[in-house]
């Protein structure tokens, strides 16, 4: 209740003093029409991984606004300014949106004529497999707003929406005056599920809801169809990983697990749960298994919660180094033996 009292007064005081608490140092990438805001926080120094994400940018001609919602060091900064666009320092005031929208801003001051824009974060790997390439399927995605992922939410269709680690904004919104206008209205928050709700949830309804086509390279439903593909010995070790992940996934699968137990037809009823939508996996809870032989996942999440945790013990345990890009590899290796970022 106190935000929705005083969260307009303090987003107006931040702009009227943005300047003082921002720096933008210049880098050697020119923007171009393709551009992207890549928003960091990183204090205890810049990944290995996020100078590699940086270059594949560049390699798909991609000119990256990177924004950190912490100062970088001046060692990470001479980096960054090797490949990037610019490099945007603020204060960790709305979290992820909160940097979104002043990068976004600031690259529409610029004056380009921009074809596609990404905004991104990095709670993600990006790209993880070696054989995924999700910026150059995004640039060739018809639709006007394109994400990796997609949350849907079945009981509130309209709180279904991208998910906010990528986006990419295709030229028919961002030839429409009303795109600044969302992000100058975009409201901003200190409280991470107001942020969830008004940011997360409402950027892709305020642009499906003005005709504009939304696309994901993942659809639950058509994952689950390739599900299919996989073995019984496949099979058993993604029931037990899922049912190890979530008690909501362990619950579904119990009539599987009971079956195969006793022995039965267990596969039928695993086809049938899938086949009736019970059984929906986002995938980037997924068993890596699955995700990295058959899928080619893009990201994977740096989160450390235990689902994560779970999964990447579980992705180290199939000699994964054979799938996933170098620098990445090297970090999943030692992500869970410390805390912080």
């Amino acid at each position: 209740m106190p935000w929705y009292v005083y969260g307009g007064l303090a987003k107006k005081h931040y702009d009227l003093t943005k300047q003082r608490k921002t720096r933008i140092t210049k880098g050697k990438i020119p923007l171009g029409r393709n551009a992207a805001v890549l928003l960091i926080f990183q204090p205890r120094g810049i990944l290995a991984s996020t100078f590699k994400q940086l270059d594949y940018l560049n390699a798909r001609g991609v000119s990256t606004l990177v924004v950190s919602n912490v100062p970088v060091n001046r060692d990470d900064m001479a980096k960054l300014q090797q490949k990037s666009f610019q490099i945007l320092e603020r204060p960790n005031y709305g979290y992820d949106f909160g940097g979104y929208r002043d990068g976004v801003l600031h690259i529409l001051e610029q004056g380009v004529d921009l074809h596609n824009l990404f905004v991104m974060n990095d709670s993600v790997w990006l790209p993880v497999h070696r054989d995924s390439d999700p910026v150059f399927e995004a640039l060739n995605s018809s639709d006007d707003l394109y994400g990796i992922s997609y949350f849907e939410h079945l009981r509130k269709p309209h709180l279904s929406h991208v998910q906010s680690y990528f986006f990419r904004f295709g030229p028919k919104i961002l030839s429409d005056d009303f795109f600044i206008q969302v992000w100058r209205e975009l409201p901003l928050s200190n409280i991470r599920n107001t942020v969830i709700r008004k940011c997360e949830m409402c950027v892709t309804e305020a642009f499906r809801s003005r005709g504009f086509s939304v696309g994901t390279w993942s659809d639950m439903r058509e994952v689950n169809k390739m599900i299919g593909t996989l073995s019984d010995q496949e099979l058993n070790e993604m029931v037990d990983y899922l049912s190890n992940i979530t008690l909501r996934h362990k619950e579904i699968l119990k009539s599987v697990r009971e079956l195969r137990d006793k022995g039965k037809d267990w596969r039928s009823e695993l086809e049938r749960l899938i086949e009736d939508n019970s059984l929906i996996i986002p995938f980037l809870i997924h068993w890596p298994g699955f995700t990295f032989k058959v899928m080619n996942i893009p990201v994977l999440k740096k989160d450390r919660s235990e689902p994560y945790r779970l999964q990447r013990s579980a992705l180290k345990s199939m000699n994964f180094k054979r799938f996933v890009n170098t620098e990445i590899a090297s970090e999943i290796e030692t992500w869970d033996d410390f805390a912080g970022t």
